[in-house]
């Protein structure tokens, strides 16, 4: 596997992309992609499950309005260990089992598209917020 930090601001200098940088367009040629959390949800998670290429994560910790915590393993995502030692074993099983990798990828791929409609999102927004206020009783 060739890993490394993919953002344009990783080991760059004012003047240039560092030498891993890898555009949109290069990622998205991969069958996998890491979407990975770190002090908040893996932002690379929604537009990663709307296109040809497969989520590797760990099980989400983190909530957005994508609901993060309805998705499932094995079926919008590929999960691996929090400590990611298993990596090479889980990715092998997918190389090997394409049938499988190509069905979790038409899966992600329909999770994403509910969130893709403006109007709908802005709705989920409006539910979201009413929701936070009653639990909160803020208002």
């Amino acid at each position: 596997m060739d890993i490394a930090d993919t953002a344009i601001k990783a080991q760059s200098t004012f003047r240039s992309k560092p030498a891993s940088y890898l555009s949109f367009k290069k990622q998205l040629a991969n069958k996998f992609i890491f979407a990975i959390e770190g002090n908040d949800v893996a932002s690379n998670l929604k537009w990663v499950m709307g296109s040809n290429s497969i989520p590797i994560m760990p099980k989400p910790k983190y909530e957005t309005w994508f609901c993060e915590s309805f998705l499932v393993a094995g079926q919008h995502y590929i999960e691996v260990k929090p400590d990611f030692s298993d990596v090479q074993e889980v990715v092998d099983y997918y190389l090997r089992n394409s049938k499988l990798a190509a069905e979790i990828n038409k899966e992600s791929k329909e999770y994403a598209a509910n969130f893709w409609n403006r109007k709908r999102m802005f709705e989920l927004a409006r539910v979201v917020a009413d929701r936070y206020f009653d639990l909160t009783k803020a208002i």
